[in-house]
């Protein structure tokens, strides 16, 4: 394992869930109240399925999914999450990359060892640490290169197994991939769509 990705998916949607009681399942739109003159800044997959994307004015989202909570965009709070997180993987290791807000890649290579753990342990450790300290579902994988780290951690959050780490080895990384759907590929819906009529 040489590399990690860490991801707390639809992470201003997991902030909002984490702080205000809202019932499980409910749509969450976040970007201000839908009666302002503002777009959609973030949304959860309830509201995604009911058809509200990033960039949908909020009367829109409305008129879309009337059931949704409608909260406001914290920036501020958002960006003292991310460097709080950031910060705490960084004690962890020397090479940390903020790919997003809740998305970081970072070096391993050795890491473990030197805590005198095995790879899936240590980062076990690291993914606890980080769910405990922020309250958010986190997600961790580790692999040889940053694309099957990315891969790995995608797949656990689709499936929604917030707390969970993996580590994919080295020998199986090609298997692994093999078996992904070709929307792990960070491409636009429109080219997954033409890979789809491939095969």
């Amino acid at each position: 394992m040489d590399v990690a990705c860490l991801l707390i998916a639809d992470f201003l949607v997991a902030i909002a869930r984490r702080d205000n009681p809202l019932p499980r399942g409910r749509p969450v739109v976040i970007g201000g109240a839908p009666e302002e003159h503002a777009a959609v800044r973030a949304c959860s997959r309830e509201a995604l399925r009911e058809g509200v994307t990033i960039g949908t004015t909020l009367r829109k989202a409305l008129s879309l999914c009337p059931n949704a909570v409608f909260l406001p965009f914290r920036e501020a709070q958002a960006r003292d999450e991310a460097a709080a997180i950031l910060e705490l993987v960084s004690s962890y290791s020397p090479v940390v990359e903020e790919v997003a807000p809740g998305h970081l890649h970072f070096e391993t290579r050795g890491l473990a060892r030197l805590a005198k753990l095995d790879e899936e342990t240590w980062l076990a450790e690291v993914q606890e640490s980080v769910a405990i300290r922020s309250g958010l579902p986190v997600v961790l994988a580790g692999a040889p290169g940053v694309f099957a780290a990315h891969a790995a951690a995608t797949t656990l959050a689709a499936g929604r197994q917030a707390g969970a780490s993996i580590v994919v080895a080295e020998r199986a990384t090609a298997e692994f991939l093999a078996g992904l759907p070709v929307e792990i590929l960070p491409l636009s819906p429109a080219i997954h769509q033409r890979l789809r009529l491939f095969g």
